[in-house]
């Protein structure tokens, strides 16, 4: 499994270095911290799409980051009618 292709398969930014990487893998509240080989962040849908067509060839697990609002290890409603 090379991060190499995965470097190659989408425009936007690999981050590989634990410095890089470190704001992303502890929760907004620092409670949890987890481990990852890279942090992906595509310019784009396709590049969303190609990130996770590699990470499934390769049996890598994906854990999706959004606006950083939400509370990863516990489920959240949308607000009534949002949906």
């Amino acid at each position: 499994m090379g991060l190499a292709d995965l470097r190659a398969a989408f425009s936007g930014r690999l981050l590989e270095a634990a410095d890089a990487m470190a704001p992303f893998l502890t929760d907004w509240r620092r409670k949890w911290t987890g481990q990852a080989i890279a942090v992906a962040q595509p310019d784009s849908a396709d590049g969303v799409a190609q990130v996770l067509r590699w990470c499934r060839a390769h049996g890598v697990a994906v854990v999706p980051q959004g606006a950083t609002r939400a509370c990863p290890a516990a489920p959240h409603r949308l607000p009534k009618g949002a949906a």
